[in-house]
Parts: structure tokens; C-alpha cells; sequence
């Protein structure tokens, strides 16, 4: 059987874990940009998201933890700190957003406009998290 993350499953969502209330909150008022983005994605495949190189999907090994601090304490403060890897899709421009994958479901955790969870200079160096 071919692993799920290159079959031909479209993705689907679940919003149980969705975090309503920290600085990524999928609010309300973020509700009809969300939106937007995920019928935009779900015209694709698991392999076509995640299977191209970094985008749209991109997944990070959390072995190191987040190189925004802040993330890191309110991934704990989530109780997800057992989990070992955080998914991202991009659609265009800074917007990232962050939940969990098992197989084509993405688990909608957070919205992040700014791109602040996982900036693109971050790099692990002697130990620690540094923006380059």
C-alpha cells in the first residue's frame, strides 16, 4: 500500500485542535481568509502539496522545538508538546498555517499572517535557534 502522504487523497481538515485564543488564533474575523485558503488547497493532493519540495507543505521535526519561543511555550501550553512534527501550508505571501498531519488530514492549529512560527532565516547553530 502506498505511504498516504503521496496518494492520490485530496486533504481534508478538522478543526478540533484549533487553537482560539493565543497570538495564531483561528478567530471569527479570521474565519473568511482561513477559508479561502482551504478550498484553495483542497483542490490538490496530499503528493501535491507536500511532495513538492517546501511548497505549499512543508513539514517540521519539532526535535528542536520552535525557533519562535513563543510558539514553543504555546504548543506546551496546548498539551501538544508529545508530538514530534508540525505541518505548514502556504498559499502566497507571508500567510503560513500550522496543525497537524495524520495521513491527508490536516489538523488546523493556527493562522499565521505574519509568517512568525517558523521564519525563513531561522537556522539551529551551537545549540540554539538563531535568525541568519
Amino acid at each position: 500500500m502506498p505511504d498516504e502522504s503521496a496518494s492520490s487523497a485530496r486533504i481534508c481538515w478538522r478543526f478540533n485542535l484549533a487553537d482560539t485564543e493565543g497570538p495564531w488564533a483561528i478567530t471569527p474575523e479570521v474565519w473568511a481568509g482561513l477559508r479561502e485558503h482551504l478550498k484553495w488547497f483542497e483542490t490538490m493532493t496530499m503528493h501535491e502539496l507536500f511532495d513538492n519540495g517546501e511548497e505549499p507543505g512543508k513539514d517540521y521535526s519539532l526535535q528542536r522545538g520552535f525557533p519562535n519561543g513563543e510558539a514553543s511555550r504555546r504548543w506546551e501550553r496546548l498539551g501538544l508538546d508529545d508530538q514530534d512534527r508540525v505541518s505548514r501550508l502556504r498559499h502566497g505571501g507571508p500567510i503560513r498555517i500550522y496543525g497537524l498531519r495524520v495521513g491527508n488530514v490536516f489538523h488546523v492549529l493556527w493562522w499565521d499572517p505574519n509568517h512568525e512560527i517558523w521564519p525563513s532565516r531561522s537556522r539551529w547553530s551551537n545549540g540554539r535557534w538563531t535568525r541568519g
